[in-house]
């Protein structure tokens, strides 16, 4: 059985699996295409020999998907359900600013659940392209005249 734990890694967000023969496997957050990307062997012996630090620390599970999701919504632009949902995000936040207001507990909640539906819709999307199926939808880093 293979066991799992997440990180920050100098702000990016980095997935360790231990596998059954006790080998370790990372993947670690692509700011420019929003996949994840397998860890480098420097990677995974710095995280692995680290405690906590300014620059490596353990997260749970939860915090991982937000980390995750948050980089993604900032940096990536593109095309497909990802990217409606992420502007259904950005709505409740020019409303909330223009009301000068924190959220609610219901909108906040809404958020959040659409962030772990957008993780989903990733990792779904990358099963897809390791199956060799089309993508379904593209991401690419915002520019400035894309803000």
């Amino acid at each position: 059985m293979e066991e799992r734990s997440y990180y920050m890694y100098y702000d990016r967000t980095l997935v360790i699996d231990e596998l059954p023969d006790g080998t370790w496997r990372g993947s670690l957050l692509d700011w420019d295409t929003g996949e994840f990307h397998p860890a480098d062997e420097h990677v995974l012996r710095r995280v692995r020999g680290a405690s906590t630090t300014a620059d490596i620390s353990g997260i749970d599970e939860d915090e991982f998907v937000l980390r995750t999701e948050l980089v993604r919504e900032d940096r990536l632009t593109g095309d497909g359900p990802v990217f409606a949902l992420y502007a259904a995000i950005e709505t409740l936040y020019a409303r909330k600013d223009a009301e000068r207001r924190r959220f609610t507990d219901e909108e906040f909640e809404v958020i959040t659940h659409i962030r772990r539906t957008t993780f989903a819709l990733w990792e779904q999307e990358a099963a897809r392209r390791a199956r060799g199926e089309q993508p379904t939808f593209t991401a690419r880093r915002k520019t400035s005249s894309d803000d």
